[in-house]
């Protein structure tokens, strides 16, 4: 219990500062102020806790070794950047936490998706056809899917 514990508040942190690194100049203010990333971390069972600095920069080392962030420049002016492999990480982390937002009004229009993902990425379109599902959308067809509010 407690190293699944342990390993969500890594991901956590780690997600937090790719996030950071996503929003211009964040990053540097997280690494001057940590706290500051404490925003961008989700509390574990409703309480949130103050992250040590040994926590974030472990977190971040290991986001530069696993090649999600690069870092460049000179000691003294260092910047550090997402990696297309970053980027991919960081999309997946929207699409697992997309929500759509009930109105407290219907406007009274269907939302149709239609999608068209060839049958030798079956896993990219059962992933998207499982998320489809999860945010309330009602299957139509194998690739056609039908919801009631703005899904933007």
């Amino acid at each position: 219990m407690k190293s699944e514990r342990q390993r969500d508040i890594k991901l956590d942190i780690a997600n937090a500062i790719l996030k950071a690194v996503a929003v211009a100049g964040f990053l540097s203010i997280a690494l001057v102020a940590p706290n500051a990333l404490q925003l961008l971390v989700t509390p574990i069972d409703g309480k949130r806790r103050r992250l040590s600095q040994w926590e974030i920069e472990r977190a971040l080392e290991r986001l530069l070794n696993g090649e999600y962030l690069k870092r460049q420049g000179p000691h003294n002016n260092l910047s550090i950047s997402l990696t297309p492999k970053g980027k991919d990480r960081l999309h997946r982390i929207e699409l697992k936490n997309a929500v759509i937002k009930k109105p407290k009004q219907w406007d009274n229009r269907w939302r149709l998706v239609f999608f068209d993902i060839p049958q030798n990425k079956h896993k990219q379109r059962d992933v998207i056809r499982r998320k489809l599902k999860e945010l309330g959308f009602l299957q139509i067809q194998k690739s056609v899917y039908l919801h009631p509010y703005e899904c933007y």
